[in-house]
């Protein structure tokens, strides 16, 4: 599965409001089938990525918009 750059947040932001910012940035892509999501330590600022699988027949993206599309699963 590709890794898909998510989002950077800056490392400056209060710890609570960072916190929850995280918090719901996680649920939300494991809603939209991530199957792997974590903070990449070498990136700048808190930088988030997340794996999702490929749709079926199709190969890897080259990291496309339309890789993080994806229809929310039913079973979160």
């Amino acid at each position: 599965m590709p890794a898909v750059h998510v989002l950077t947040v800056s490392s400056g932001l209060p710890l609570s409001l960072l916190d929850a910012l995280l918090t719901r940035t996680e649920a939300v892509l494991h809603q939209y089938g991530a199957a792997r999501v974590w903070i990449d330590p070498a990136g700048p600022g808190t930088t988030v990525l997340a794996e999702f699988p490929l749709p079926t027949g199709r190969s890897a993206p080259n990291a496309g918009p339309e890789a993080a599309v994806m229809e929310p699963s039913s079973t979160c």
